[in-house]
């Protein structure tokens, strides 16, 4: 059998989260797998299981497509050690699963995009890498590429001629790709190659193409499966819109998204979208807003970074809880009938229940994604200070996972968040709030970003929306926060803006009493809602001071580099990455401890390090370029110099040349000639 002619990631992937998935069903007990055969020969199922799995999946009959790949998987599962004897109910049962399960297909689906782009991200970075993975692309298909009738223009003459020399050679080096490139530009000089800023965006379509119909057919699964799931199958929508990587302009990308939009809009622009991105950061995922759309409504978006913490139920209870937007937006004529500008119209006293703002600080805190040594203190730091009504400040160096852990605070206790990074322009009109004008010119009060965690738009519910703040000294505290500074300490605040009754907006604590009427320009804070911020300890000194004022109101978790660092903390954080030991743990641990020596890094930037490592097959000089060196700036000249005279003296740094570059032209350190020369 050719193995060249099934996508193996993906179908491995499609292995991984069977088994994960067999393993939930059973302990939930709610599907005996041990005793029920699910297994069919109907047309979708196999459609759909060629279409994933078969590269060239248009060569295959239907019926053709169902014999060979039973037979290869029957031979896959022995041979990849997926069962210990081959089982012909368990084959039939994963079959009839991947087809047939949205859940487990909706997973498998989003991780193999995600690990495309992340390969998309890392060639783009990259180049020789890149340029090796095209080599090693089936013959058949390169040739096919090469000699396309009909295809014509400066940069599909270019990629033919990559490949020619791609079939001489079976390598080609950046030099002869840049010699390549101006052959091209003589030739053609009526074209250009300006719209392709770069060499990843020149070879993109060689290395796309051959990926592009599975990747295109995967999205357009994703977009089938929300609109067939509840609380989705009742809306009316457009056939949808999906952008694969080669981007909005064809220049190649590394994300790919799609959007849901009314049936009665025209086009995706001109409309609220159900949208959900894949990319390097993870999965973001939501409520988005058209390019060409004219609203005061903003954009309602969740990333979640890790995607072993991301399911089908999870986009769905999102895409409901945005959906009032959604319609609000989609259809501005009802949307503005009553209020008459903008949607800011005056809302009716509400009631509100105690309990929906009650966080349970009692609750088990666990991480995931994130390893750190001292946990157990870290974590009896954070709930004692949560249980005293304090809020956090997250300290220390970056890549320490302060952000990721706020986020996951957040969750771990089950509250709504929202994330944002402080610049130096905030002020209250950011933070607390201010006069708008209207689409007929008229003012009205606009909440910032700290009242909008008190109270839905919408509905004018009260809520308990936790706030994380990245890099909290970007911003001057005293001019931003204001007033909140008061609201914080449980204090009542009377703000000096009116809603359009001429009342002022109040900021006022939660009450004893389980019920309370709200009034519209009333903000309830929460006795429950809490402020986390990050800080990194390299900028504290640099960006504005926090005042005592603030200070006070806030607890200080230290979020450090470990202090050991050593070849059995390296491996937990592989465990916790999810990456094997590739045999770079004793050089990695040794750069790690030689840089730490003059600045503190955390392990995130650690682990960018060895997954360049583990993609570039140990190209150390790039990863520390990339990565690492950067985290150096503000170093004394002195300390530099004998710093980069250490990384070059390393025997398993092959080019240390570059090191020596990056260090002249970034630091402008011209004492290492003498090393140059050495």
């Amino acid at each position: 059998m050719l193995a060249e002619e099934v996508n193996l990631e993906l179908l491995d992937i499609a292995i991984e989260e069977y088994l994960q998935f067999k393993a939930v069903k059973r302990h939930q007990r709610e599907y005996d797998f041990d005793k029920k055969l699910y297994f069919s020969y109907e047309d979708e199922l196999w459609v759909n299981l060629k279409k994933l799995l078969l590269w060239q999946s248009q060569d295959y009959s239907l019926e053709k497509a169902k014999d060979y790949l039973y037979s290869f998987l029957a031979e896959y599962f022995v041979t990849e050690g997926y069962a210990e004897s081959f089982s012909e109910t368990e084959l039939q049962q994963f079959i009839f699963a991947i087809g047939q399960y949205k859940e487990l297909e909706f997973k498998l689906l989003l991780r193999y995009l995600h690990r495309f782009s992340c390969r998309l991200h890392d060639y783009q970075h990259h180049i020789s890498s890149f340029i090796e993975a095209i080599a090693n692309l089936d013959e058949g298909y390169l040739a096919t590429e090469r000699n396309l009738e009909g295809e014509s223009g400066v940069v599909k003459e270019l990629q033919a001629r990559v490949i020619q020399l791609l079939f001489e050679q079976w390598s080609l080096s950046l030099e002869q790709l840049e010699n390549l490139k101006e052959e091209i530009k003589k030739e053609y000089q009526k074209q250009s190659l300006k719209p392709y800023t770069d060499n990843f965006r020149l070879l993109f379509g060689i290395y796309y193409n051959y990926y592009k119909e599975q990747l295109r057919y995967c999205l357009h699964r994703l977009l089938t499966i929300l609109k067939s799931s509840q609380p989705l199958v009742d809306c009316s929508f457009a056939e949808g819109k999906v952008v694969d990587f080669f981007g909005s302009r064809n220049l190649g990308a590394t994300d790919c998204w799609l959007a849901l939009y009314p049936q009665a809009k025209t086009s995706h622009r001109r409309a609220a979208q159900l949208f959900m991105k894949i990319s390097l950061e993870g999965v973001e995922y939501g409520l988005n807003l058209g390019s060409e759309l004219e609203t005061e409504v903003n954009s309602d978006l969740d990333l979640e970074s890790s995607l072993d913490n991301l399911n089908l139920e999870q986009v769905l209870a999102k895409f409901q809880s945005v959906l009032p937007k959604y319609r609000q937006v989609n259809d501005e004529v009802e949307m503005n009938q009553d209020t008459g500008s903008s949607g800011q119209g005056e809302f009716e006293p509400v009631n509100y229940d105690k309990k929906l703002l009650t966080v349970d600080f009692k609750k088990e805190l666990n991480i995931d994604g994130l390893y750190f040594p001292n946990w157990d203190f870290i974590k009896q730091q954070i709930k004692a200070a949560l249980q005293n009504n304090k809020h956090l400040l997250l300290l220390g160096p970056p890549g320490t996972g302060k952000s990721k852990l706020a986020r996951q605070l957040c969750q771990n206790y089950g509250v709504d968040f929202k994330l944002v990074t402080a610049n130096s322009d905030w002020s209250t009109f950011d933070t607390i709030g201010g006069y708008r004008p209207d689409k007929e010119g008229r003012l009205y009060f606009d909440a910032g970003l700290f009242l909008e965690c008190f109270k839905d738009r919408e509905t004018a519910q009260p809520q308990n929306q936790w706030l994380i703040i990245d890099e909290l000294n970007r911003a001057d505290i005293d001019k931003a926060f204001g007033s909140l500074f008061s609201a914080l300490t449980g204090e009542t605040v009377t703000l000096s803006f009116k809603n359009e009754k001429e009342q002022n907006i109040v900021l006022k604590p939660q009450p004893k009493a389980e019920k309370l009427e709200i009034l519209a320009h009333q903000y309830l804070i929460p006795e429950d809602w809490r402020l986390i911020a990050t800080m990194n300890t390299f900028d504290k000194a640099s960006l504005y001071e926090l005042s005592y004022a603030f200070m006070r109101r806030l607890a200080f978790i230290s979020v450090p580099v470990p202090k050991e660092i050593n070849e059995d903390l390296l491996q937990e954080y592989l465990r916790c990455w999810q990456l094997e030991d590739s045999g770079y743990i004793v050089e990695v641990v040794q750069l790690w401890q030689l840089i730490n020596q003059w600045r503190q890094v955390g392990p995130a930037v650690i682990e960018d390090l060895y997954r360049h490592l583990v993609t570039t097959q140990g190209d150390y000089a790039g990863g520390l370029m990339m990565y690492v060196l950067a985290q150096l700036e503000g170093l004394l000249a002195n300390q530099l110099e004998v710093l980069f005279r250490e990384l070059i003296s390393l025997e398993f740094i092959e080019n240390p040349e570059l090191l020596l570059d990056f260090a002249e032209d970034y630091f402008g350190l011209e004492e290492l000639t003498d090393a140059r020369e050495k």
